[in-house]
């Protein structure tokens, strides 16, 4: 169950990223980050089931290795999407390492922050950018 529901956020994401009009890095980062911000402040059935999902993990090797891997897939379509499969593998993983914590952490705390979406997104937007380094295309 917690597998198929892994699959179908998966799927979400790449129909997001593909259906994205952004053109060069920064429109990417940018897309990536509103969209994020976006469902962190709904308090979705996908997020209870996340957070009902990072519980039973901390008891259960299985549902942890499948979070691990869930979580592994989505860094990777984030930084593709972003580098368009350049071999930048320090911005790739700078990337992944602000992002993912980043939304995850945000579906927990957005509706206690006091920056709104569009300051919040400017700023991270500034941070993803600087993080992917000289490959940095405007």
């Amino acid at each position: 169950m917690v597998a198929h529901f892994f699959d179908e956020c998966t799927a979400n994401l790449l129909v997001i990223t593909k259906n994205s009009k952004a053109t060069t890095r920064r429109e990417c980062v940018q897309f990536l980050i509103r969209s994020g911000l976006t469902h962190g402040q709904e308090i979705s059935d996908k997020c209870r089931a996340f957070r009902e999902i990072w519980a039973i993990s901390s008891r259960n090797p299985v549902i942890n290795e499948g979070l691990i891997k869930y979580y592994e897939g989505f860094a990777e379509t984030l930084a593709d999407f972003v580098l368009d499969g350049e071999p930048n593998q320090v911005g790739r993983a700078r990337l992944k390492a602000l992002l993912v914590p980043y939304f995850e952490g945000y579906l927990v705390t957005a509706r206690s922050l006091s920056l709104d979406v569009d300051e919040t997104a400017e700023m991270l937007t500034e941070m993803a950018m600087a993080s992917v380094g000289s490959m940095t295309q405007e």
